[in-house]
């Protein structure tokens, strides 16, 4: 119903999906019953963000970091990208989507006269290797430089 639905948002967390079953490698704590149904369920999260991708459902940027450890926010893009978002979808996602979604756009999510504009900037180009988000070199907010 979701993907039929065109005005529909989704806001994935595809990193406990990942790396929880990633985690749990080695560890004994876990039994194989649960490595196989941790496995299968991380599968399942990824084909549900592709499909819906593919479905033209408009997904906003989200992590989840009670499940993952604050800061590494930016290991998403990644994880979107190799599920089947393109770059500039991913990034996207982060900014004008995540501002339709809170219905901010008028104050947030593109950078144009008026708008509040926080910026981050990176040493390399997102577009040709989004792994580049975690490489932050440059945050402007409220007009100072802070990083």
């Amino acid at each position: 119903r979701l993907l039929k639905n065109r005005n529909a948002y989704l806001v994935p967390t595809l990193s406990p999906a990942i790396k929880i079953p990633a985690a749990m490698a080695g560890n004994p704590f876990f039994t194989d019953a649960i490595r196989e149904k941790a496995n299968a369920a991380s599968a399942a999260a990824v084909d549900s963000f592709r499909s819906a991708h593919e479905a033209g459902v408009r997904i906003a940027f989200g992590t989840d970091s009670a499940v993952t450890p604050h800061g590494d926010n930016a290991d998403e893009f990644s994880m979107m990208v190799e599920a089947g978002m393109n770059e500039m979808d991913a990034l996207r996602s982060a900014t004008v989507v995540a501002a339709e979604l809170i219905e901010q756009s008028d104050v947030l999510g593109t950078i144009e006269t008026g708008k509040l504009a926080d910026i981050v900037a990176f040493d390399g180009n997102p577009l040709e290797d989004i792994a580049v988000m975690k490489q932050v070199a440059l945050v402007i907010k409220d007009g100072q430089i802070v990083r």
